[in-house]
């Protein structure tokens, strides 16, 4: 039987073709519904109500890049409903006063109101040769 023939294609085509469906079909969500669903799954888990108040979700913000993405990172835990704590820890001189208009200050009071973010102003220790920008 040679290669060419219309039979041999038509098997490899089809092979082919099983093995992509296979593949898509591994790939997909074993479970579709809604991640509400998916918090009261938790709250049911050992027949008691689950105690979120001893988990938070922590960000360490170093710098305005590093602020912004935790900013992302709270957005998409309120929009899915996190139960959790959210912190944000930040060098102290981020936010000066409550009357601060710098970018820092506007994001960290962002955070605070919008996502209810405990702001935890920190002392940033820089140790010679750990990896910080060289001048």
């Amino acid at each position: 039987m040679a290669i060419t023939s219309p039979r041999v294609f038509r098997s490899i085509f089809i092979v082919l073709s099983a093995l992509f469906g296979f593949a898509t079909l591994l790939r997909l969500p074993g479970n579709l519904t809604p991640l509400g669903d998916f918090n009261s799954y938790f709250d049911g888990l050992s027949g008691k109500q689950f105690n979120w108040s001893r988990f938070a979700y922590t960000q360490y913000a170093t710098d305005r890049s590093y602020l912004c993405n935790s900013l992302m990172i709270f957005e998409a835990l309120q929009r899915l409903g996190s139960k959790a704590d959210r912190l944000l820890m930040y060098p102290h001189n981020f936010l000066l006063s409550e009357n601060d208009v710098s970018p820092e200050a506007r994001l960290l009071r962002f955070a605070r109101d919008k996502y209810a973010v405990k702001l935890k102003p920190i002392e940033v220790m820089m140790k010679d040769g750990g990896g910080g920008k060289s001048s």
